[in-house]
């Protein structure tokens, strides 16, 4: 089950003397970069972790204070085209706009358009970033660029939305496989998409993404807390956030989230049942392990969904389908693979 492709640069792997040469000299693939005057070369120290979800690249970043820009030139000579949505973990950051400067919290998402000038000034500087492709997110938003280093700001529900989802794919991108790459790279464009039209103040946004954000959201909420027999419909909505109905549209199809849920919680068990480690295991054990708390009433919703009962399942061991395995050309272990990627991978037509 390979997962997503991933690179580290960390300073702290390099000789003393080439560190903050190294780190510039890798950053120089999009901006100019300089260190805070109060912050020695010497004592410069900085870590990015990139993983690639097909074209779009999550990025978590920590370094010491600095000022970064994008200037006419610079952008006219580099090529890179892409969108960054990031995500403040710490703060303050200021950014120039329309020769105005403006400051961004803790929890504030921004948009830099990378076809468009910026500079930024942070302090201790800890966030996570989205970099997409201009034309995925041109696709699916005419006229973003009217979004160029807006913010949005932490309490906003969409804000909630997309920072959950990159939160959820920093802390778990290894339990991803191939196989789930592409759906997850579709979920991020649509919560991206949300979160650039509201930057944007659009009244109404487009039905599509927003409820692809919604459902991405509450299905990341369903699978977190599956094993929990106190999981309700109530709580996803709160999670969510958002309205019990509008949650019930969501799920329409499904017959409702409740509905879902027993649906996933019977499909774990069906795998557990059938692979692994719990072959042998009790039936109840596995029922209570995926929130059934009423083994009857388990017994009865297994036969209905898979027309056979528990232990007529485990005796013809269902099989379940293998992972198909795709090989990528980028090294996961490539030190530089963040400029490989932000070149010839993200800003490829």
């Amino acid at each position: 089950m390979p997962a997503p492709p991933r690179s580290v640069l960390d300073t702290n792997d390099l000789p003393a003397p080439h560190r903050y040469a190294a780190w510039r000299e890798s950053f120089s693939v999009g901006f100019g970069y300089e260190l805070h005057p109060d912050v020695a070369p010497g004592r410069f120290r900085a870590r990015i972790e990139n993983t690639l979800f097909d074209q779009i690249m999550l990025t978590h970043f920590r370094a010491s204070a600095a000022s970064y820009e994008r200037s006419a030139a610079r952008i006219a000579r580099d090529g890179v085209d892409l969108v960054m949505l990031q995500l403040y973990l710490a703060g303050p950051v200021r950014y120039r706009r329309n020769g105005q400067t403006h400051g961004c919290r803790v929890g504030d998402l921004v948009l830099m358009d990378l076809a468009q000038t910026l500079d930024s000034w942070h302090d201790e500087q800890h966030n996570l970033t989205l970099c997409i492709p201009r034309r995925m997110l041109a696709d699916a938003l005419p006229a973003f660029e009217d979004a160029h280093l807006g913010v949005l700001a932490a309490e906003h529900p969409v804000n909630h939305l997309l920072r959950s989802h990159m939160l959820t794919l920093q802390r778990s991108a290894a339990l991803f496989s191939s196989e789930t790459i592409p759906a997850v790279a579709q979920s991020t464009l649509a919560l991206a998409t949300a979160a650039a039209s509201a930057i944007m103040g659009v009244g109404q946004l487009d039905p599509a993404p927003l409820q692809r954000a919604l459902r991405t959201r509450a299905d990341e909420v369903v699978h977190a807390l599956l094993g929990d027999p106190d999981l309700t419909p109530e709580r996803v909505a709160l999670a969510v956030p958002c309205s019990r109905s509008r949650l019930y549209a969501l799920y329409a199809d499904e017959g409702g989230v409740a509905a879902y849920i027993q649906q996933c919680r019977l499909r774990a068990v069906l795998h557990d049942l059938v692979t692994g480690r719990h072959r042998r295991q009790h039936i109840g054990l596995i029922a209570e392990r995926w929130g059934f708390a009423n083994i009857p009433s388990f017994n009865r919703a297994f036969k209905a969904a898979f027309g056979c009962t528990p232990s007529e399942a485990r005796g013809r061991g269902v099989a379940m389908g293998p992972y198909k395995r795709r090989q990528s050309g980028i090294r996961p272990d490539n030190p530089h693979a963040y400029e490989v990627w932000v070149r010839e991978v993200l800003s490829s037509e």
